[in-house]
């Protein structure tokens, strides 16, 4: 799911952005066979950048599994920096947070940092709970589940309550 960010280095700090993670529940929000749920993740960063692509496709509740699990370490202090793996493709996010409450974040392919921006630490968390919350429930309507949508539910409850708490 997730390994330590290499990506991430001590240069100047980055442009502060709005990011958000986006789903989408259309023809490709599907279930394999073997019970993976596929469908529509990527971030928009700022207003007019993608990351992998605009409309990519992958393990869609696996990938907000790592993701969310990494901004909750990190937001908690657990976690220094971390990076998450997309699964279809060498693609991650690295993250580390500085000390103001900002996240670094490096979109990398094949090791190559693509882009390289900050973003309010809080607000990727709010937004990772809000996709995952309405995940969850297209995945209640189509009765999915697996392993990935019960631990997602556990980090979405730690989610919401990180966020009262903060």
């Amino acid at each position: 799911m997730s390994t330590k960010s290499k990506s991430l280095d001590s240069g100047p700090p980055p442009k502060m952005v709005t990011v958000l993670l986006i789903s989408s529940y259309d023809e490709f929000f599907t279930r394999s066979k073997g019970g993976a749920i596929w469908g529509r993740i990527y971030f928009r960063i700022g207003d007019s950048e993608f990351f992998p692509e605009k409309g990519w496709t992958d393990l869609v509740v696996a990938f907000l599994r790592g993701w969310l699990g990494s901004l909750l370490k990190i937001s908690e202090g657990t976690l220094k920096a971390d990076a998450v793996n997309f699964y279809d493709g060498p693609l991650n996010v690295g993250i580390r947070v500085t000390g103001q409450g900002v996240a670094e974040l490096a979109f990398t392919h094949r090791e190559k940092v693509i882009l390289y921006v900050g973003a309010d630490l809080r607000a990727l968390l709010e937004n990772s709970l809000d996709v995952a919350q309405e995940l969850l429930s297209q995945c209640q309507e189509k009765s999915w589940t697996n392993d990935d949508t019960a631990a997602l539910t556990i980090l979405a409850l730690k989610a919401k309550r990180a966020l009262k708490c903060g």
